[in-house]
């Protein structure tokens, strides 16, 4: 969208229409709400910012029709005073290269140099684009710990902090259980914890979730403790299993069913088949980028663990996964235009038809 938008105002390049989106998104945390809104006058300012100049003719342009935003109100037009991104998810990725500049360079930051003054996360995909953007630059997955660090020797345990070790955790930055932390009054729809991560190094105190998913954690594995926090549903685990790690807290449901791999393994489906179903859902349920293949092995009973391999390479080859690479690690990944399928057959495994 930048590219299209500084080939229309050239005076204003496409780097820097990215880089005023992105403080765009921070200014609507802000406002306790991820999409916004926010004023056009917090836009001018944010373009100066930016820009190192007041708007011009060309930068009112920008102001008043940066991509991805909409008017506040009954009519989108230029006397609307207020803007918000038209959904959630370009607000997400917005958010997600802030968070790119951050952790670059966190000592140097102006926008998360403090606690930060909303509450809001998002679901995981800002984390995602921040991963992708720093390994676009090479940048060594382990320099995450240097954001990690700023915040946490600052006790500053907040919904960016968040965002962080979902990001350390998205490029499998070496774990640190030094960089232990309580994640303090954040909101987020959806909170995806892997064993042996830096989130499942966390504990959470005063959160409110919508979705909670510990189905990546096996037996004998360390879940993370809850404590007070509101959430509607919890994903992976049993009333009775959650009971000592969620402490005066409020739970809508929980919902096994086929969300562990061993509810699928003990569905009674063909073997080949639950194995294919145990991949993908571990590919498309949680929000982000590609997986590892060791990532998929986990949870399988080590009789099934040589289906692994063959499985990835039929889902491949009929276009549900995709591969990539990673600093030379091979990675797993799912299909878009295949989302609403794979959650199809995640709701009902005995329909499941895959090649």
């Amino acid at each position: 969208m930048g590219e299209r938008e500084a080939e229309r105002v050239p005076t204003v390049t496409a780097e820097n229409i990215r880089r005023l989106l992105s403080r765009v998104s921070v200014m609507c945390r802000r406002a306790e709400d991820i999409t916004g809104p926010v004023s056009l006058e917090d836009i001018r300012r944010a373009f100066s910012d930016v820009c190192g100049y007041q708007p011009d003719e060309d930068g009112i342009q920008v102001v008043m029709r940066l991509p991805g935003l909409g008017g506040v109100g009954d009519f989108s037009d230029s006397k609307v005073e207020s803007r918000k991104f038209i959904d959630e998810e370009l607000a997400e990725a917005a958010f997600g290269d802030a968070l790119t500049e951050y952790i670059q360079s966190p000592y140097h930051s102006t926008e998360f140099g403090m606690m930060a003054s909303w509450q809001v996360a998002g679901d995981g995909l800002a984390a995602a684009v921040a991963a992708a953007g720093l390994e676009k630059m090479s940048f060594d997955a382990d320099q995450v710990k240097q954001a990690i660090k700023h915040r946490g020797d600052r006790l500053i345990h907040d919904a960016v902090l968040l965002e962080v070790l979902r990001t350390a955790d998205e490029m499998g930055t070496r774990n640190d259980n030094t960089l232990a932390f309580s994640i303090q009054e954040v909101i987020s729809p959806r909170i995806d914890i892997s064993a042996g991560g830096y989130l499942a190094n966390c504990s959470y105190e005063d959160c409110v979730m919508e979705h909670l998913d510990l189905s990546d954690f096996e037996p004998g594995d360390r879940i993370p403790s809850f404590n007070r926090c509101l959430i509607t549903n919890v994903h992976g685990i049993s009333a009775e299993a959650a009971r000592p790690v969620l402490k005066d807290c409020e739970v809508g449901s929980f919902e096994l069913s086929t969300a562990t791999t061993s509810a699928i393994l003990d569905s009674g489906l063909p073997k080949e088949v639950a194995v294919a179903i145990s991949i993908l859902k571990k590919v498309y349920v949680q929000r982000g980028a590609a997986r590892k293949i060791g990532a998929l092995t986990r949870g399988l009973p080590l009789g099934d663990r040589p289906l692994v391999q063959p499985t990835i390479d039929s889902l491949v080859s009929a276009g549900w996964l995709a591969r990539s690479s990673r600093r030379g690690q091979e990675l797993i990944g799912g299909n878009s235009g295949k989302r609403e399928a794979v959650f199809t057959i995640l709701r009902n495994p005995p329909s499941s038809r895959f090649w």
